[in-house]
């Protein structure tokens, strides 16, 4: 049985939708998952997607398809691993830069990028940096934000994710894209 207390969203790139999940191992080799082995995942964006892991302490096992059943659906996950992630964070978000220009949104290191999907925390920062925005998650641990109001956003925003998907070993990597919030959710308005 999962302890819904121990479950946190993770946001992660898309993998084609008719293909399996692939895990690359060392030395070149791949294991293909079947769909009862491979994580929940939940669509969430161009090229993203929710799925949810079990904190370990020192890591995160992700939930596999084969988990789920009448007694545990994938709403009650998300909603769960939802409030889990709000508690975790609340106290810890802090933004650091220029609201005029960039801002980089952090809250410990482990759900910057999982804030995406926190609808009640947007309208906070959209009165910080006053009114629509941007948004880039190019890697789990960093989301930025710039002002839709600032001509040279977009292109601040592109610099910055060619810079990190740059960056010589770079972890955790996930999108180029820039998202902006519709009315069916966060679209991309550009690929940097």
């Amino acid at each position: 049985m999962i302890d819904l207390k121990k479950v946190f969203p993770r946001l992660k790139e898309t993998y084609p939708d008719d293909a399996p999940v692939m895990l690359e191992l060392q030395e070149g080799k791949n294991i293909t998952l079947s769909q009862e082995d491979s994580p929940v995942m939940k669509p969430f964006a161009d090229n993203l997607t929710i799925s949810y892991a079990i904190d370990k302490g020192t890591h995160y096992e992700f939930i596999p398809n084969r988990d789920l059943s009448d007694e545990l659906t994938i709403d009650m996950m998300h909603d769960a691993a939802m409030e889990n992630m709000i508690d975790e964070i609340a106290d810890n978000i802090q933004a650091h830069g220029d609201p005029a220009d960039v801002l980089m949104i952090t809250n410990g290191g482990n759900y910057e990028a999982a804030m995406l999907i926190w609808d009640g925390i947007w309208p906070q920062i959209e009165s910080i940096v006053g009114g629509e925005l941007y948004a880039a998650v190019p890697a789990r641990d960093v989301l930025y934000v710039a002002p839709k109001s600032n001509s040279q956003a977009i292109e601040r925003l592109s610099e910055l994710i060619k810079e990190l998907f740059d960056t010589p070993n770079a972890q955790g990597l996930m999108v180029r894209h820039i998202y902006q919030r519709g009315e069916n959710g966060w679209e991309v308005v550009v690929t940097a």
